[in-house]
């Protein structure tokens, strides 16, 4: 398939990015990255295009930017292979979608917004560089082992975490693994006391999840 200008300009990018996060322990695959930090446990920096829309509507409408085509920006996640409730990933390699922590490198800025460069704009090699070296590799290096996600949950940093809101299910897998039995329930106990915990979901939890990890007793 022939190669696009847009493709283009984001590889170049990208391999003005790649010695830097080899230098720091990353190995690459195409746009993404990925960096093992304790068994199983892994680091990802993902490089992403904003998709063709091919529908001819204008890029901005009321004040906000809906063609992304043009665009990048660089997602970060982390990998914890014992929270499995989606099934294991395909390979050994991790992509975005794979990890649990996940973060877009505009939450982790100043402006706190979904930040994204124009791709034939030549400065926004050197912002988006700058902003994964000082942002984006910090928020990834407090990720050293599965204790710290576990400590950072228990202190009711989930949002830091960058998981989902059903993030305790996660949790208590991790103990599960870890042999914490008494906290993997108490985590689930605690999750299904919330009153956000509804239909159809608290139904999978009652249910699928907690058949599967012979925890139906927590309902008693």
């Amino acid at each position: 398939m022939p190669s696009t200008p847009t493709a283009e300009a984001m590889a170049k990018i990208v391999a003005v990015a790649a010695p830097l996060l080899k230098s720091a322990g990353f190995k690459k695959r195409r746009h993404t990255f990925n960096r093992r930090v304790e068994d199983g446990l892994v680091h990802l920096v993902n490089f992403q295009m904003g998709p063709y829309d091919p529908s001819g509507r204008p890029d901005v409408l009321a004040g906000i930017r809906v063609n992304m085509h043009g665009l990048f920006t660089i997602n970060l996640g982390v990998f914890v292979p014992e929270m499995d409730r989606n099934g294991p990933p395909r390979s050994s390699w991790i992509n975005d979608y794979n990890c649990q922590l996940r973060k877009r490198i505009g939450e982790l800025m100043p402006e706190q917004n979904d930040v994204w460069w124009p791709l034939d704009f030549e400065p926004s090699k050197e912002q988006a560089i700058d902003a994964m070296q000082e942002t984006g590799l910090t928020w990834l290096g407090q990720f050293t082992n599965r204790q710290v996600i576990l400590d950072k949950f228990q202190a009711g940093d989930e949002e830091e975490l960058g998981m989902t809101p059903s993030a305790a299910l996660d949790v208590a897998d991790l103990l599960l693994a870890t042999g914490n039995i008494p906290a993997a329930e108490q985590t689930v106990r605690d999750y299904l006391a919330r009153d956000d915990v509804r239909w159809p979901h608290r139904d999978y939890v009652e249910n699928e999840y907690l058949e599967q990890r012979n925890l139906r007793h927590l309902l008693d």
